[in-house]
């Protein structure tokens, strides 16, 4: 079980925020952990078994783990070795559009980009003093206390990005930083309008590209294609759905764009394994054994 959880947040709408957890070795991880949100996690005490995209890390105390968003992700059932406690940054891309920031420009490309194949598991050292200071910070809330803490926010996403894009630093190269405008506009109307139809060339206008450029534009520089990044949109949208209301698989499928269920069904499996009713099940079952 969740023994302690304090969550702090650092920008409205749940854009940014800082938690602190303490699990014990009966916690069951059974809820489908998939959103958009950049997530980055310091473990101070304890051991457990993450799984992240289907590929299972032995994690312990002192390790930094970045999980990229749309990645399926849990901790494995058994696994706690107590006391396991962590520090947990959540990043929307709310928060990253707003910030006008290089490091921010560069972070949500980093947040979207599967073009590395970098482990989400490893020791820093610098970033786990920034962690524990900006705990600090948020629970003596001296003067000025959110203005430091967003400073050090700032240091720490740099170096989460340098993990992230190991063969790409952060640039203040103009050309370097239209490109992650550009992108970044991009995804921001997206997120914001996924409930509408997305067409290319609207989305081509809004950054005077052409179409076909566009298209090769996004997907070099996020190894995914704009196409993907709206299918992984609705799909989390859709998962929020599944277990936060008690609509029909069919009603949020025609919510979430999808023009029938067995397309959804089909996407739905793709990205996570399950169809929408497998994962509507398990949460049930999780409900009735608390």
């Amino acid at each position: 079980m969740v023994i302690f959880m304090q969550q702090f947040p650092l920008e409205s709408a749940s854009s940014l925020s800082f938690s602190k957890y303490l699990l014990d070795r009966n916690y069951v991880d059974n809820s489908l952990h998939y959103h958009s949100d950049l997530e980055i996690s310091y473990v101070r005490s304890g051991r457990c078994i993450y799984c992240i995209d289907d590929q299972f890390y032995e994690v312990k105390a002192g390790d930094i783990v970045v999980i990229k968003g749309f990645l399926y992700h849990y901790i494995q059932t058994g696994s706690i070795e107590e006391p396991f406690t962590n520090l947990v940054i959540m990043a929307n891309s709310h928060f990253v559009r707003h910030a006008n920031d290089t490091v921010f420009d560069h972070l949500g490309i980093s947040l979207l980009s599967k073009k590395e194949n970098v482990s989400p598991i490893y020791h820093d050292e610098e970033i786990a003093k920034l962690f524990c200071s900006i705990e600090k910070l948020l629970e003596e809330k001296n003067n000025l206390y959110l203005l430091i803490a967003k400073c050090e926010l700032l240091t720490l996403f740099a170096r989460v990005i340098s993990s992230l894009s190991p063969n790409s630093a952060l640039s203040s190269d103009p050309h370097e930083k239209e490109i992650a405008q550009k992108i970044n506009t991009i995804t921001a109307y997206i997120d914001d309008h996924i409930l509408e139809k997305l067409k290319l060339d609207d989305l081509a206008d809004m950054v005077d590209l052409n179409p076909a450029y566009l298209s090769s534009y996004f997907k070099k520089h996020t190894g995914i294609s704009i196409t993907e990044y709206i299918l992984q949109n609705r799909i989390s949208l859709s998962i929020k759905k599944l277990q936060t209301t008690q609509m029909n698989i069919t009603e949020i499928a025609f919510l979430c764009g999808f023009n029938n269920t067995a397309n959804f069904n089909k996407a739905f499996r793709k990205i996570i394994g399950k169809t929408p009713s497998e994962l509507r099940r398990i949460g049930t079952q999780t409900e009735s054994s608390e």
